[in-house]
């Protein structure tokens, strides 16, 4: 049966490539209509600095879109500008902006945010890394009415994610972007189609927890700690920054990048951080609990493999230490 209703107006703003996912699943409905995308300046990166665009902006001029580049929404310009695009909802996905008061009036349904957590636990910067920092089993994402605070508006919907073992940043950020654009798409539709309440359901504050912008230095492993931590901090962190050891070989020292871990549930009588080899296929380092093993690994400079590939060409000094590695330059 054909709808006779009109596409919704949307104006998206958002940043990074989760949000381009989201940008991408409203581009194939005939059911919303975008008027244009909201993303930030270029940014200088690199030793050459060039200005570097995100993946949004990217996204949407492959698809033709109007851009508009901001570094703040708070003049009246900016204000001016987005009443004149007359938008019914402004959507909002990891923009890295809060939207003032005089931008939040102006769309006639008011803006929606998708926010990868089930909110109101871990509200801000980082909720897919601290899901699997804490060893969470499940997670999952939130529409939401924005407000003046952060990520403390009324919610519309929410849909649980379970969390596995194996996940790290990259798989479970692939889960979420599949439910976010699922749960985004029927928000707005039932925007659209009158069947939802706009004010939402407000959050409950005190039970709420914020998540910090994850630092270089969140990274460095202490071994003191059991493995299981240190694997949550390995699939957590293992996009960026990455968490790095420092390995005593034969040819002297090697800075290794772990990609991939696992626990093994195993005392051994070592210190913490004393490395153990098997079969030259394997290896172990002591914790404060257990052990940890090493799976996937990249030493620097050099391409990421399995660490029986790292040991076939690398002589590692059994028993020796494997030692902190500072961030300082990053």
């Amino acid at each position: 049966m054909q709808h006779s209703m009109s596409p919704l107006r949307l104006v998206f703003m958002g940043t990074p490539e989760f949000a381009a996912s989201h940008l991408e699943g409203l581009i194939k409905c005939p059911e919303f209509e975008i008027a244009a995308v909201y993303t930030p300046v270029d940014k200088p990166r690199g030793r050459s600095r060039t200005p570097v665009s995100c993946p949004v902006k990217g996204k949407a001029l492959k698809h033709g879109l109007k851009v508009i580049q901001i570094s703040t929404l708070k003049t009246e310009e900016q204000a001016e500008q987005l009443r004149l695009l007359s938008p019914d909802i402004v959507v909002v996905v990891a923009f890295g902006f809060l939207l003032p008061d005089a931008i939040l009036s102006i769309p006639s349904y008011g803006c929606v945010n998708i926010h990868p957590s089930l909110l109101p636990k871990y509200r801000g910067a980082a909720p897919i890394q601290h899901a699997l920092l804490n060893g969470d089993d499940k997670t999952g994402v939130t529409s939401m009415l924005i407000d003046a605070g952060m990520d403390s508006g009324p919610i519309l919907m929410q849909k649980e994610v379970r969390v596995s073992f194996w996940d790290d940043f990259e798989s479970l950020s692939k889960k979420l972007v599949l439910t976010g654009i699922e749960c985004l798409k029927e928000t707005l539709v039932g925007i659209r189609d009158s069947k939802m309440a706009y004010r939402g359901i407000p959050q409950d504050n005190r039970s709420a927890t914020y998540t910090e912008k994850i630092k270089p230095e969140m990274a460095s492993l202490d071994f003191t700690k059991s493995a299981l931590m240190l694997h949550n901090q390995i699939r957590a962190l293992n996009e960026w920054p990455g968490c790095r050891i420092r390995l005593k070989a034969q040819e002297g020292d090697i800075v290794l990048k772990i990609w991939k871990s696992e626990v093994i549930n195993r005392t051994y009588s070592g210190a913490p951080g004393e490395i153990i080899l098997k079969d030259n296929k394997n290896c172990f380092i002591v914790c404060g609990e257990d052990m940890l093993s090493l799976l996937d690994v990249q030493p620097e400079g050099k391409r990421r493999m399995a660490i029986g590939s790292f040991l076939n060409g690398h002589k590692i000094i059994s028993g020796s230490m494997a030692e902190k590695y500072f961030f300082n330059h990053l």
